[in-house]
């Protein structure tokens, strides 16, 4: 079961890298599966956010606690990692 696995390795690398999990959906065919399915029913309806208006406040409020630092390293990076993928053909790549 995914969860034996992959929720164990989650919290490993967020001790790891002390960061907080974010859970993002792109549309993959992996996310549509049962497991991912469920996680969303069952996981993300949980986390307490009864309204868009609490939503919003979420966002704007891990938003504005980006170091811009981190963001300027994301930009200035961009064309390494922009080549990167083209040399990968696609593939996986350091970043």
């Amino acid at each position: 079961m995914p969860s034996n696995y992959a929720i164990p390795w989650i919290k490993s690398q967020c001790y790891i890298y002390n960061r907080d999990f974010i859970y993002q959906e792109d549309g993959a065919p992996i996310h549509t599966g049962k497991y991912a399915k469920w996680y969303k029913e069952k996981i993300m309806r949980s986390i307490g956010v009864t309204s868009i208006e609490k939503f919003e406040d979420i966002v704007r409020d891990e938003w504005s606690s980006i170091d811009t630092g981190y963001l300027e390293a994301l930009v200035s990076s961009k064309p390494a990692r922009c080549k990167a993928v083209i040399e990968a053909k696609g593939g996986n790549t350091r970043y």
